[in-house]
């Protein structure tokens, strides 16, 4: 295992040193996968990693274990959207699986979200909130596509916690619009 691992993985807890060691595992049998040409399997393998890493991230208390996962997890996202694009380039007769539908759903998810928070951060709840909505409506489909119980019910929170905020800012615009206020930070925002 890298150097730079063992290093995170002695700040993080016993159950977050065995999801990382799994999604570690997870990355070699993909990498070992893509060597052998055996593209669509490698896809696959990190994509499970990914979901790994993402609950290691959504438990990890230590800020920077969680820094270092976050960039691990960004690297294997770019693999697994190389890997998808020349999956999908390759054939393009080949109807696309369902993995790879629910893998798009979810990367137009986390890039609207990035976004809405970003803007929310700036005040501009207006713009933020339809942003929310969608990353709503792009989680739905991705728990209508996902196979994987466990992958489904990250999503499931995820998408439940993003419908919240939705709701929350909705809620405080309406009552600052009612009240008078304007400029106020919706109670919501507690990144």
């Amino acid at each position: 295992m890298p150097r730079a691992v063992l290093t995170s993985l002695r700040n993080t807890s016993a159950g977050n040193r065995n999801l990382l060691k799994r999604a570690d595992d997870t990355v070699s049998s993909a990498i070992e996968k893509y060597n052998g040409e055996q593209f669509e399997e490698a896809y696959q393998l990190y994509y499970t990693a990914i979901e790994l890493f993402m609950r290691a991230l959504e438990t990890e208390k230590n800020s920077q274990s969680k820094e270092k996962i976050r960039k691990r997890l960004s690297e294997y996202i770019d693999r697994a959207e190389e890997l998808k694009t020349y999956l999908v380039s390759g054939d393009s007769s080949k109807k696309s699986d369902a993995a790879t539908d629910n893998m798009d759903f979810l990367e137009q998810g986390i890039d609207t979200v990035k976004k809405a928070i970003e803007i929310a951060n700036e005040g501009e709840y207006e713009e933020a909130l339809p942003l929310y909505r969608t990353t709503v409506k792009l989680f739905e489909k991705a728990v209508d596509y996902e196979r994987n119980p466990r992958s489904k019910s990250l999503i499931r929170e995820k998408l439940e916690e993003y419908r919240i905020r939705a709701d929350r800012i909705q809620h405080d615009l309406a009552t600052a619009d009612r009240e008078g206020r304007y400029g106020l930070a919706p109670t919501c925002l507690f990144n």
